[in-house]
């Protein structure tokens, strides 16, 4: 399975996201060559597992991910590469706040002047509001911060709906991640 220890565990017996991928392809590769199933991804009685099984990448696997990156330039690396269904938004408490979807930044805002946004996220409202240099991110009433002094990072997916990670990276701490 080539498991390296100190990148592929959560701890000493359980594998995290990334060892969990190479076990995973590890048995899918062992059961082709030993067990003869019948592929059912097309197959209409199974579409229900198919939903349910997108749905578990999304609100799980997608999220454990994230949860395990611990530097900001990692974290924003993986952004990159989430699902067209994640939203994600970047602020920091002077004012100056990003959100970005499918990759693409589709709104951008600075504490100059005050503002609130509004997006229907599927299944859950996302309001944003910036008064006097204070920015307030707020999804189905709930209010979001995770630290004063450095960059804010809230993460959604339209598919789970639901929020799947939230993270701060503290720039009094060495930018380390606060949840």
């Amino acid at each position: 399975m080539q498991i390296r220890f100190a990148d592929d565990l959560l701890d000493a017996s359980h594998l995290n996201y990334y060892g969990s991928l190479k076990y995973t392809d590890y048995l899918a590769a062992w059961m082709q060559e030993h067990i003869d199933i019948p592929d059912r991804r097309n197959d209409a009685a199974y579409e229900k597992w198919a939903q349910i099984s997108e749905l578990f990448r999304h609100r799980e696997l997608n999220g454990r991910q994230l949860k395990e990156i611990e530097t900001k330039d990692a974290y924003m690396e993986a952004l990159k590469e989430q699902p067209d269904s994640v939203t994600a938004v970047c602020w920091e408490n002077n004012g100056a706040l990003n959100i970005y979807q499918a990759g693409a930044c589709v709104f951008q805002a600075t504490s100059d002047e005050d503002y609130v946004k509004y997006l229907n996220l599927a299944g859950s409202d996302l309001a944003i509001r910036c008064t006097d240099g204070n920015t307030a991110v707020i999804v189905d009433r709930e209010q979001y911060h995770f630290t004063e002094d450095g960059l804010n990072i809230l993460v959604y997916d339209r598919i789970a709906e639901q929020v799947i990670d939230g993270v701060g990276f503290d720039e009094k701490n060495e930018m380390a991640a606060v949840r």
